[in-house]
């Protein structure tokens, strides 16, 4: 990260959070940055932290609804990070539901995931990069098993629920594996079982139909369906209402 004469000086782990963990997850929270930065400290030491990074105009806050802040890079961070610029965007609404479940799934649950930013993905699968398929929601899976197959290091794709009803995930589900099949060498992947999908919604009740309905079909490629509570807070609530009269129709 450069800095100017007028720029005070970042310290190492400054940079990685503006530049790495930002540029993964598009914002941050005190949980999230207490679990990978400050494991070994109170959530005190990260508040003066984003007190500091605030001041310094590196950050700004947004509310979670939750009775929490998210925290998103300013145009400032993104200049000297060398992100995109629409990063500085505070995001609402599904966006904000979205960003927040890849935080919750890869930072905030009982096993940590490492999260695959674009350019990441592009460094280190460029032979899997396609314009036509989205890069930006990968992550390294390293836990999932089952009777089938053994636990290894694979590609996870993350298909967050924000609010949406259970076919309209079944869509997005369906949707993403079918674009892959068509490259030869994702299929290669998927056929190879390097490759999985995982659904993370915040209903329990959802997740066991969304497992059923999956089951049901015949898939060829690993998924999981994975629950985390706390993204409920975070999904507009006119959205979610609006899915379970639809599902309950």
């Amino acid at each position: 990260m450069v800095t100017t004469a007028e720029t005070p000086r970042l310290m190492e782990r400054d940079e990685l959070i503006l530049r790495e963990h930002l540029g993964r997850f598009r914002i941050t929270t005190i949980e999230a940055l207490q679990q990978v930065y400050w494991h070994d400290r109170t959530a005190d030491a990260v508040k003066k932290w984003s007190q500091r990074m605030r001041a310094g105009e590196y950050l700004r806050c947004g509310d979670l609804g939750n009775g929490h802040q998210f925290f998103f890079p300013t145009q400032k961070t993104t200049t000297l990070a060398g992100l995109s610029r629409r990063f500085a965007k505070p995001p609402k609404g599904y966006d904000l539901a979205r960003f927040y479940g890849v935080l919750s799934f890869c930072c905030l649950g009982p096993t940590r995931y490492e999260k695959i930013s674009s350019i990441e993905f592009h460094q280190r699968f460029g032979q899997l990069c396609s314009k036509s398929l989205d890069q930006s929601l990968y992550y390294a899976d390293t836990d999932f098993q089952n009777d089938r197959v053994p636990r290894q290091n694979r590609i996870g794709y993350l298909l967050v629920d924000a609010g949406s009803r259970v076919r309209q995930v079944l869509t997005r589900f369906q949707d993403t594996i079918s674009k892959r099949l068509r490259v030869p060498l994702w299929h290669q992947w998927i056929e190879r079982d390097r490759f999985i999908v995982t659904v993370v919604t915040a209903d329990p009740d959802k997740a066991r139909r969304l497992r059923d309905a999956l089951a049901a079909i015949r898939q060829p490629v690993l998924y999981r369906v994975e629950v985390r509570l706390d993204i409920r807070d975070v999904i507009p609530l006119e959205v979610e209402h609006a899915a379970q009269r639809q599902d309950n129709s």
